[in-house]
């Protein structure tokens, strides 16, 4: 028989708040939920965009199982505009729930 289940996760996921990550009230979050390997160079112009016409913009990004994915990206960014490393933040990996 070729049963499955699905198994829900737990609704009880303790609340964060923005300084829990270190950012403040008065920044504006942009977030890209995608695994980085996923984030193509034509992405970076677009981020670039998004700080440039919105002083308040910071870009969140999801910190990767793999760390030489950041570091790519952190070299992309460099070369494009020191703007991308100032105001792109990598937050840890939630967990599924």
């Amino acid at each position: 028989s070729n049963l499955s289940y699905y198994y829900r996760p737990s609704t009880s996921v303790a609340q964060a708040e923005r300084e829990d990550f270190g950012l403040s009230r008065e920044q504006r979050i942009y977030c890209c939920p995608q695994q980085l390997f996923k984030v193509q160079p034509v992405m970076d112009r677009l981020f670039l965009g998004v700080l440039e016409n919105d002083p308040q913009a910071t870009i969140l990004l999801f910190e990767p199982p793999e760390k030489h994915w950041r570091a790519a990206l952190e070299k992309r960014f460099a070369a494009l505009s020191p703007l991308l490393l100032e105001r792109v933040k990598f937050l840890p990996t939630m967990p599924y729930a």
